[in-house]
This record gives C-alpha cells, sequence and structure tokens, in this order.
C-alpha cells in the first residue's frame, strides 16, 4: 500500500467502517505522514462524534417549536403544487440523455478513428511505439449545454490534481505535474467530455 492507497481509505478506518488490514497496517509502521493523517483524522471524528452527542440532547422550548411548526405549516398551506410526473421524470431522465448523447459522440469518433487508421496527431495506429493507458471518457455537465455534435477531440495538459476532481487517485506530491487530456469538443466549442491518458 502506499500513501494515496492509504488516503483513499484513511477516513473509514479512522471511523471504524472498515479493519485498516495487515497492509494497511504495515504502511503505516513505516510512513510517519500517513500515520500523522490517520491520528487527526480520528480525533475529528471523535469531536464529532462528541458534538453529535451534544446536539442530540439539546431541544427547543415548547413556545420555538409550536411557532416553528405553525410557521411550516403556513407555508405548507401557500407552497406551489407539486412537479408534475413529467417534469420530474425529465430531470431524471436529462442526465442519462447527456450521458447516451457522449457515448454516441464517443461512438462516431472511435467509428472514424478505425476508419482512417489514426490516432492524435495522425500516428498510424500499426507504428505507435508505447501504446497509451488512458481513462474512460468521463462527461462533463454545464448548466445549459448541449451535445450539438463532435467538431474533435483535443489534448491538453492539466495538472495531475485534475484528477481528484473525477474521484481518480493521484499522488499529492506530484499535484502540479501535468498529465495529458483529451477533450472531446462539440462545434459550439463546449467541452462534452473528457478522458486522462498516461
Amino acid at each position: 500500500m502506499n500513501c494515496a492507497q492509504f488516503e483513499w481509505r484513511v477516513v473509514d478506518i479512522a471511523a471504524g467502517r472498515v479493519d485498516a488490514g495487515a497492509d494497511a497496517r504495515a504502511h503505516l509502521a513505516r510512513c510517519e505522514r500517513c500515520r500523522t493523517r490517520l491520528n487527526a483524522e480520528r480525533r475529528l471524528t471523535a469531536g464529532l462524534r462528541d458534538i453529535k452527542i451534544a446536539v442530540s440532547a439539546l431541544t427547543a422550548p415548547a413556545a420555538v417549536e409550536q411557532a416553528l411548526l405553525a410557521r411550516l405549516r403556513a407555508q405548507g398551506a401557500t407552497s406551489a403544487a407539486p412537479m408534475p410526473l413529467r417534469q420530474r421524470w425529465q430531470q431524471r431522465i436529462a442526465p442519462l440523455a447527456m450521458a447516451a448523447s457522449v457515448l454516441a459522440l464517443l461512438g462516431v469518433v472511435l467509428m472514424h478513428a478505425a476508419r482512417d487508421g489514426v490516432l492524435h496527431g495522425g500516428a498510424p495506429l500499426a507504428r505507435m511505439a508505447h501504446p497509451e493507458v488512458a481513462t474512460p471518457f468521463y462527461p462533463v455537465y454545464m448548466s445549459g449545454a448541449a451535445v450539438a455534435g463532435a467538431r474533435g477531440v483535443v489534448r491538453v495538459r492539466v495538472p495531475r490534481a485534475t484528477l481528484a476532481v473525477f474521484g481518480l487517485p493521484y499522488n499529492p506530491r506530484r499535484a502540479t505535474d501535468p498529465i495529458s487530456a483529451d477533450l472531446v469538443v462539440d462545434n459550439g466549442g463546449m467541452v462534452t467530455a473528457l478522458r486522462f491518458v498516461q
């Protein structure tokens, strides 16, 4: 186990939700930084538990509680009607439709790349010396953005810390080191998806 792997488990270990395991205990025996991190997380967890216990014992005076309940009832009587079923369905299906659009777009891009026999920069597939290791494409949701069709894929360099935004592990010591990323750009110039490439 390394520091990045331990960082993913430290909150659950400190809270007692999972057993540290032999690999984590061995790592802690040799890594002062992770031991300090675990001890700090345990102190934080214990403090939060103490606050929860102290707050759960607090109650509002009866007059405050009655006034609050009366206000909530009054607001409930004047609130708008519940959202129609069709509108609720549209809100739930919109992210799925966006993901399906991105996958369809990715399929079109990959079909063109396979048909032409080229990848980024025009390098023929047969002549690639070192195959790339890449994550899947992650959809990028932007308010009001719609997939209007693919303009292309653009390769950029971003800091490794960007991996954390998508829930991927990275070495915090190399957070500012660049990593390649492929951006799928639509005809409007909006980024609709991205993947990381090593």
